[in-house]
């Protein structure tokens, strides 16, 4: 499950950094569009509670951390996640995420209604015990942002063993 595997994650973040500081309005991501897997998703936020990311259940929704980076502020990663499938809701349109290619673009609206734009620059699976949290998800530097789910292959009572991550970069 993507939220047990963002534990370790969530405990190297600091919310000051994530935020900003300085009481500065977060603009809230809306939805999320990658034309070439015929994606156009809502973004809900999630939290993050016990150190484990929320996940949106349904998987045509993105869930955003909302005590991290809001896309489009300008640095450090925003995190989007997304489940694959579900044994309720089947398989989501995200199963396509393995079809990108680097240089196809993505568009992240928010909720004033500006639309960020990204082009993907990586899709990168790794075991999900060695998903290299610190390097991926840092909450300062340059701006991007990462869509996480998950892959690889799948048993049916542990889950995926893998997580694919999305690097998107502003266009």
């Amino acid at each position: 499950m993507v939220a047990v595997l963002l534990a370790a994650l969530l405990v190297t973040w600091t919310v000051s950094a994530a935020r900003g500081g300085g009481g500065q309005t977060v603009i809230r991501p809306t939805g999320l569009t990658i034309p070439a897997i015929d994606i156009e998703a809502r973004i809900v936020p999630v939290r993050a509670i016990d150190r484990v990311l929320e996940v949106p259940p349904e998987p045509w929704v993105v869930g955003w951390w909302s005590g991290g980076v809001t896309p489009g502020s300008g640095n450090g990663t925003a995190v989007l996640d997304v489940h694959l499938d579900s044994a309720e809701h089947g398989t989501g349109p995200f199963v396509r995420v393995h079809d990108l290619e680097g240089g196809e673009p993505a568009h992240i609206e928010d909720e004033a209604g500006v639309r960020h734009s990204y082009v993907v620059t990586d899709v990168l699976t790794f075991a999900k015990e060695v998903l290299p949290y610190a390097e991926l998800f840092r909450q300062d530097g340059p701006a991007q942002v990462v869509l996480v789910t998950c892959g690889g292959r799948f048993d049916p009572d542990e889950g995926w063993d893998s997580n694919v991550v999305v690097v998107l970069t502003p266009a």
